[in-house]
């Protein structure tokens, strides 16, 4: 099911529930919130550890019927996308529903991600058939199934593309590892040319998608995609471009086949005609910026 609004007029929900709070998403969208001067309780695994038996528990005893509440709460990437992390996160994911389910809330957002689309699909969106490719890609498919059959509770499931920011962890391939080994190493690897195209993201767009859901309740599948894709060679020119050396570029034989991903846009467009992306470079341009005048020290990630 495509999105939809359950509420057509923006009503700032009672309190948000964010769970994966100390997460590069969690941040931003706490951010936001504070911003906005919404209510939320921020969750880590200091707070609830939902690997645990009585995780269920302690989460329900924290919900009201009268929240609303974006799950990000995952294992780090660090721990691999192997079984083991597929399977932890499907337990996470478990922990969380059964606790919806014995003290059911106003509204759900799911952040999952754009992994769930078959590879050798290139031009994707929102009715594009999904696919546990791998083991991460079939978490996602999992734990958004256990979401969606939530009785009666609107769930939105948005699906990130590659997120940029600077307080990213996961040095996944693209912008965030250009601009680390960029500013540690001074130079940027590439895979065969850099042909391949891929959407980007910044992590603030990412947030006010997810807020824009909170305000209407909304509910179904939503790409959180720019609808622009750039190679990345294009994107290490855009990150070289701001730095204040010329770093190398390297080129090196291509570990896996050529994939491209072009997503379409216009359901977000249409569901949120006001929203205005930031765009790359501007965003690349004030990430670094901020490197500049801050140490970014790679964080540990909480749940």
């Amino acid at each position: 099911m495509l999105l939809a609004h359950t509420q057509s007029e923006s009503l700032v929900p009672s309190r948000v529930v964010i769970l994966g709070a100390s997460g590069v998403i969690g941040k931003a969208v706490t951010r936001l919130l504070s911003d906005r001067g919404v209510p939320q309780l921020c969750l880590s695994s200091t707070d609830i550890n939902l690997v645990t038996p009585s995780a269920s528990q302690r989460l329900c005893q924290l919900l009201r019927s009268t929240d609303s509440m974006v799950v990000l709460a995952s294992l780090p990437l660090r721990h691999g996308r192997g079984l083991n992390m597929m399977v932890a996160n499907v337990e996470i994911g478990l922990t969380i529903a059964s606790a919806i389910a014995k003290t059911p809330i106003a509204h759900v957002v799911y952040v999952s991600s754009d992994a769930v689309y078959p590879r050798r699909i290139e031009d994707i969106d929102e009715s594009t058939s999904i696919e546990s490719s791998d083991p991460y890609a079939a978490m996602h498919i999992l734990r958004e199934r256990m979401f969606a059959n939530l009785n009666s509770i609107p769930v939105a499931r948005v699906r990130t593309t590659q997120v940029s920011s600077p307080d990213d962890t996961h040095n996944a391939y693209g912008p965030n590892r250009f601009r680390r080994t960029m500013i540690e190493e001074r130079r940027i690897a590439l895979f065969g040319e850099g042909e391949e195209r891929r959407d980007h993201i910044m992590v603030q767009d990412v947030a006010a998608i997810i807020y824009r859901c909170l305000l209407h309740r909304s509910h179904g599948i939503l790409n959180a995609v720019t609808g622009r894709s750039l190679t990345f060679a294009e994107v290490a020119k855009i990150v070289s471009s701001y730095s204040n050396f010329a770093p190398t570029i390297e080129f090196r034989p291509r570990e896996v086949s050529l994939t491209h991903r072009r997503f379409d846009a216009s359901l977000l467009k249409k569901m949120f005609p006001d929203f205005q992306f930031i765009p790359f470079e501007r965003g690349e341009e004030e990430i670094q910026q901020r490197l500049s005048q801050h140490t970014i020290c790679p964080e540990t990630e909480k749940i």
